[in-house]
Formats: structure tokens, C-alpha cells, sequence
């Protein structure tokens, strides 16, 4: 006697037990007792609704038939990932002058960083950059708290200096009142945050350190 086939399969959106075998009528009139049985086309086969009471009409009406289920595939191991990192991660890098922060794109976040003065994004580098003065690194520290990953501390190289720049900023270290100072100290960051080049920023400044 030849054996009996079947397996689960999806057959017009409903879970579906397919029946094949070689013809046989003696079969084919047992297979039509089960309710639900019926012959498709597409799947060259008999199939019956995958219940139980049609299951156990199945096995009453084939006791001694042989019968063979396809063996399931076992899908392949995965191989194991590495954890992809954080996607919070907050970098924070510190020099004498200036402070350079990475962080992700957040709304409440960057009109935070907005508040810090002469702050401004750099695309180049895709950071946030400033001045390293006052109190900006405490503010940006108390805000981000433990969400900061890293804080890094470069050490910028020195620039050598000619006589005429050491003449000027020993005009700029003359004995001033320090709210003079401090104005001058916001008049020189208004015009680096303008992006005026290094050498007329210095030159404004020693001009105004020269007639004060």
C-alpha cells in the first residue's frame, strides 16, 4: 500500500491539512466522509480544515494507512551580533579655548545648546562648538548629566607669536576696570562669532586697548 502524505500548509487565507496520495478510490471516498474535505486544483491534492475534529476523523478513517509528514526545516543559528552602540551617546571635548560637543539630534537638547552664548553648529564636523569661558562647560555638564558618554581634554598646540602680537596683547593686559574689560572681552566674542579672521579681530582690540 502506498503512503500517505500530508503536511500544514495556507490555502486561500485558512490553515489547511494536505492529503496526497497515488489514486485510489477506496481512499478518495473515505477522504470525502472527513466535512470540509476537498480536492484543489492548484495543490494536486486533497486537503481538510486544520481542526481537530477533522484531524481525528482523519486517523479513525486511515488507521493502518503509512503515513509521512515532512521533516521541518530548522532555520540556521544566527550568528551573534555585537551590541550596536547607544544612540544617546553625549562626547564632550574641552580645550583651554573652546568646547566641541557631539550629540544626537534632539529638539530640547539643541535649543539648550542655543542658549549657550556665541554657540553655533559646524556641518564640517557635525558638532556643536564655543567658547570655553564663564561657566559653559558646568551649564552643559548640568544639563546632560550621566547621559555624557565622554569628556576629552585636548591640548591645543601654541602658535608662535611675532613681536607685533605680543605688542598687542600686552596693549589687551594693560591695567583696565574690569567692567571695561569685560566689555571688551564680549565686543572680541561678538566679533569671532561673526567669523571677522583672527588677525582684525586683534586689531580692533589693540585699538581700543591703545585709546582707553
Amino acid at each position: 500500500m502506498s503512503t500517505i502524505k500530508i503536511e500544514k500548509i495556507q490555502h486561500k487565507g485558512s490553515e489547511k491539512i494536505r492529503i496526497e496520495f497515488g489514486y485510489d478510490k477506496e481512499r478518495i471516498e473515505r477522504v470525502k466522509q472527513i466535512p470540509g474535505a476537498q480536492w484543489s486544483q492548484s495543490q494536486k491534492a486533497w486537503h481538510i480544515p486544520d481542526t481537530n475534529e477533522d484531524v481525528e476523523k482523519f486517523n479513525q478513517l486511515f488507521p493502518d494507512s503509512p503515513i509521512v509528514q515532512p521533516t521541518p526545516e530548522i532555520p540556521p543559528k544566527a550568528e551573534p551580533q555585537e551590541p550596536q552602540k547607544a544612540r544617546n551617546e553625549i562626547v564632550v571635548e574641552v580645550s583651554a579655548k573652546n568646547i566641541w560637543l557631539k550629540m544626537p539630534k534632539n529638539t530640547a537638547d539643541i535649543a539648550f545648546v542655543k542658549t549657550i552664548k556665541f554657540s553655533r553648529w559646524n556641518p564640517k564636523s557635525y558638532r556643536w562648538e564655543m567658547q570655553n569661558y564663564a561657566d559653559n562647560l558646568d551649564r552643559i555638564k548640568q544639563y546632560f548629566g550621566k547621559r555624557i558618554t565622554q569628556i576629552v581634554t585636548i591640548d591645543e598646540p601654541k602658535r608662535k607669536t611675532n613681536l607685533a602680537e605680543t605688542t598687542k596683547i600686552s596693549l589687551y593686559d594693560k591695567e583696565l576696570p574690569p567692567t571695561t574689560k569685560n566689555q571688551i572681552r564680549q565686543f572680541e566674542q561678538w566679533m569671532i562669532h561673526k567669523r571677522y579672521s583672527e588677525s582684525t579681530v586683534k586689531n580692533y582690540i589693540s585699538a581700543l586697548t591703545t585709546f582707553l
